[in-house]
């Protein structure tokens, strides 16, 4: 209904049959088809005619109701597959397959979650984000954390290299000559890495890589995002700061290490260097380590593009940060308190999830398929169906072009505690 309904909006503004089907993604046959009826019969005549052949015996409703409750005890599964909903419900498989289709739902995948317990998760994500945000000026910004446990594997036969039609091939078993630990610290600005490879995991090594570090980057003010791992935290480290006032830490939250940049360097380099390497030494390992690094300096790149376009608020910036980590705390709930139940008085409530329920009633209410709502706002079906399956935070930009769209007024409120996803 909400896109005939533009139809004829647009064609009362005057707007050629052409253009009205571009805008809406729709044919120009159906353009013209639609304000003939509406011509014919007002209003009435945009609703959906009864269509011929036999009713439906389910509708799809309730193939989903019956999907978003947990099966029978006496099955023993943890979900419905098609073939048990199907003869629960005593249809075919495939019209259960059709209707998952339909709303997006898929009862086989699963994704994992994370409380942080953090009382001040909302000033650590500010600081950190407004960091990357807005660097302070002639200061440099650095993450720095470290990558431990990398193995030093040798396979037990030679690799089978790639060949047209068969990827590289490798023994599923392997011989373990050792472990090294990758200290690295990401220059955000610029993208370039100083790190080195250490023995060992100590609080001493740390210390010799913040040395390092200082080192690198004589009489400039620095910047270090960082986790709350114990080492970060002895007393030498302290000590050794606070001899150095030039080097100011600033803490991710408890349980949100990910918010470090560096974090997504060390998964380029365990994908690009080390996951398919074959080493019979620790030191083979780590001359690899240092070669990549030495590569990555070369054609070195920011990691994160944080240019926002406008000047940015802070009931912004917290929407940013707490949206694109899927934490928020629930309101009413002092977690400031000590002995208080913390993790019960956390939520996860993202902003994700919220437009990803939004949509799925939205288009129920309208009775509009995953592909006609694409169609709709100009979308492809997969990019509705990653929405609706909450995988992807929404953009601003993505909100507004919903908006838009569907001529739907999407706000977000942001309060110190909640993100909020609001219609009218």
């Amino acid at each position: 209904m909400a896109q005939r309904a533009r139809i004829v909006l647009l064609a009362a503004d005057g707007v050629s049959n052409t253009e009205i089907a571009e805008r809406v993604g729709v044919s120009r046959p159906t353009v013209i088809s639609w304000r003939s009826r509406y011509v014919r019969s007002g209003i009435a005549g945009l609703a959906d005619e009864p269509r011929p052949g036999r009713p439906r015996l389910i509708d799809h409703d309730r193939i989903i109701s019956e999907t978003l409750k947990p099966p029978p005890q006496r099955l023993g599964v943890t979900h419905w597959s098609s073939r048990l909903l199907a003869a629960r419900l005593r249809v075919d498989a495939t019209t259960v397959a059709r209707a998952w289709r339909a709303y997006g739902v898929q009862p086989w995948r699963s994704q994992t979650f994370k409380f942080s317990t953090d009382p001040q998760l909302v000033a650590k994500v500010t600081d950190v984000v407004g960091l990357y945000l807005a660097p302070p000026q002639n200061a440099v910004v650095l993450c720095v954390d470290e990558k431990s446990q990398i193995q030093a594997l040798d396979r037990t036969a030679p690799m089978l290299p790639m060949q047209p039609g068969l990827p590289e091939r490798r023994t599923h078993d392997y011989k373990r000559h050792g472990t090294t630990t990758l200290f690295a610290a990401l220059e955000i600005a610029t993208g370039k890495v100083t790190a080195t490879c250490q023995p060992r995991h100590r609080h001493q090594e740390f210390l010799r890589f913040l040395k390092q570090v200082a080192r690198a980057y004589p009489d400039v003010e620095l910047h270090l995002v960082m986790d709350n791992y114990a080492a970060h935290k002895r007393v030498e480290i302290r000590a050794w700061l606070a001899a150095n006032p030039r080097v100011q830490v600033h803490h991710t939250p408890t349980s949100a290490s990910w918010m470090n940049l560096v974090e997504v360097w060390f998964g380029i380099i365990e994908r690009q260097a080390i996951h398919r390497g074959t080493f019979r030494s620790v030191k083979e390992l780590t001359t690899q380590i240092r070669t990549f690094i030495h590569g990555w300096n070369d054609r070195a790149h920011p990691v994160g593009d944080f240019d926002v376009g406008e000047d940015i608020s802070h009931r912004e910036l917290v929407h940013l940060a707490l949206g694109s980590f899927g934490f928020v705390r629930r309101q009413g709930g002092d977690v400031h308190q000590p002995g208080n139940a913390v993790a019960a008085e956390l939520e996860r409530t993202s902003l994700a999830e919220q437009l990803a329920l939004w949509l799925v009633r939205y288009r129920a209410d309208r009775g509009l398929s995953q592909t006609a709502l694409a169609r709709l706002v100009g979308m492809k079906q997969p990019a509705i169906a990653r929405l609706e399956a909450g995988e992807h935070e929404p953009s601003l930009a993505t909100l507004s072009r919903l908006s838009r769209a569907l001529g739907v007024a999407l706000t977000v409120e942001i309060a110190p505690e909640s993100v909020v996803l609001q219609s009218a």
